[in-house]
């Protein structure tokens, strides 16, 4: 704490438009004093404090900085129950724990995002996101918060239809190849090279997936049969990374690339097709919700790369995929016609065996 005061000494000063000498004036001191305390040479004796700090009108612990440590140790509670309540889907609560946090640090734009993506998940809290996120990008000097605040703003400009406003926020970020993770993939050395390499590859095969089946649905909307080959090869993509199963988070995508082709084989009338599809879309939900609060990869690339359920899983409801799928997914009436099959029922009862909700 006392190796920063001089700075503190100094910044107050200097808001207050105040010269050494004036400042050393009114303590009964020498100015060179004053410059020592803030070259960090020596520090002011104890019983200056209460008169250091009245002239600024802060508390001394402001000026010794327990109030910025105790605000940080505060901020940090708050995330971390932030992190553990998102990664089970409570929003509406993290919502309110944002709300009170925002009344008690009104001018944290970290909080202030985070409270706008909680917002941003429901319709009739969304124009209130948007509009905090909007004050934010006029106030925040910080790139990391304005880029993710970007983000959240294009979606949900989008989403509310005003897709010119969305596409003139997006093209406010840097492009795919100007990132700060490709540069430091190859900037980098040693174990930070590797560690950094790990994390794009991880990355870049989640988008190359998504946006193969974007690409499918926009390009081959209604041919099924093109859908599910480029669901196939997004399944391959998985596979050719993950090639001891460890697929960890990416058990989800590959249960919903099964479970998208098993809803194309409907539409064709290959229903043997799709029970496969869908048998093999549960295994992967249940490989998801039973998986190991923190496991570490095997395969070749991702080797040694932790997984942590509480720091890197997120989702927007409050129960596990096999709920899900069960009580949200099965009941589309696409699978009628093969709902009273043995096959089906023995689905069904697979995943009512891991359904659950959280509490």
């Amino acid at each position: 704490m006392v190796n920063k005061i001089g700075e503190k000494i100094r910044d107050l000063r200097r808001k207050a438009n105040v010269t050494q000498e004036k400042f050393a004036d009114y303590l009964g001191i020498t100015f060179q004093a004053v410059s020592r305390w803030e070259s960090g040479v020596c520090y002011p004796d104890l019983e200056l404090l209460p008169a250091i700090a009245n002239y600024f009108n802060v508390t001394t612990d402001e000026l010794l900085g327990v109030y910025n440590m105790n605000k940080q140790e505060r901020l940090r509670e708050i995330q971390a129950q932030l992190r553990e309540n998102f990664s089970k889907g409570f929003i509406k609560e993290n919502i309110e724990i944002c709300r009170t946090a925002v009344n008690e640090f009104p001018n944290d734009f970290e909080l202030l995002s985070d409270l706008a993506f909680y917002l941003g998940k429901y319709e009739e809290t969304k124009k209130e996101a948007i509009s905090i996120n909007e004050r934010i990008l006029k106030e925040c000097t910080d790139d990391n918060i304005r880029y993710g605040v970007i983000q959240m703003l294009a979606y949900d400009y989008d989403s509310i239809g005003e897709k010119e406003k969305a596409i003139k926020t997006a093209c406010k970020l840097p492009s795919t190849l100007v990132t700060s993770d490709m540069l430091l993939g190859r900037i980098y050395e040693g174990e930070e090279k590797i560690s950094q390499l790990k994390t794009n590859i991880e990355c870049f095969c989640d988008y190359i997936t998504s946006d193969i089946t974007n690409y499918a649905r926009a390009k081959h909307d209604g041919d099924m049969q093109n859908q599910i080959a480029l669901y196939k090869k997004a399944i391959n993509i998985y596979e050719l990374i993950y090639e001891n199963g460890d697929y960890g988070f990416y058990n989800t995508r590959i249960e919903a690339l099964y479970r998208g082709m098993a809803t194309f084989y409907m539409r064709l009338n290959e229903h043997d097709n799709a029970l496969v599809c869908l048998e093999k879309s549960v295994e992967y939900a249940i490989a998801f919700d039973t998986m190991p609060e923190v496991f570490t990869h095997t395969s070749l690339i991702p080797f040694g790369k932790e997984f942590s359920k509480a720091k890197n899983l997120a989702k927007d409801f409050a129960y596990n995929d096999c709920y899900q799928m069960l009580h949200e997914r099965l009941p589309d009436e696409l699978f009628n016609p093969i709902r009273e099959t043995e096959r089906f029922k023995a689905i069904t009862a697979r995943l009512s065996q891991y359904a659950k909700k959280e509490t």
